[in-house]
């Protein structure tokens, strides 16, 4: 739990800085662990940690497969992630540095 935030930090560097082929099959497990983390214990830092980390995930990777495989992994979960998550998140966060960064 105290290290959430390098955790998503290193596993990010790892997709963008490894070839998109050898990284694609594992993006699927690492979204399942995300998802199971944040619905067994959601805390501020980490649901913050998370948004940096899938809006730098649609920076490197594009956004129509990454919003095909949320909803493969659910039906309509990336509508969900972006009303239960961003948009709540977004509207607690205080500074608009915070702000940006996550969007």
């Amino acid at each position: 739990r105290s290290t959430d935030s390098q955790a998503m930090d290193l596993v990010f560097s790892v997709l963008r800085f490894f070839p998109s082929e050898s990284t694609q099959s594992l993006l699927k497990d690492v979204l399942t662990c995300v998802f199971k983390r944040i619905t067994k214990d959601k805390t501020v830092k980490y649901t913050r940690s998370l948004l940096i980390f899938f809006s730098r995930l649609f920076l490197l990777h594009e956004p129509r497969n990454i919003v095909q495989l949320f909803n493969s992994m659910q039906s309509n979960l990336f509508s969900m992630v972006v009303g239960k998550i961003y948009m709540t998140e977004i509207q607690n966060m205080s500074s608009q540095l915070e702000k940006k960064v996550s969007l």
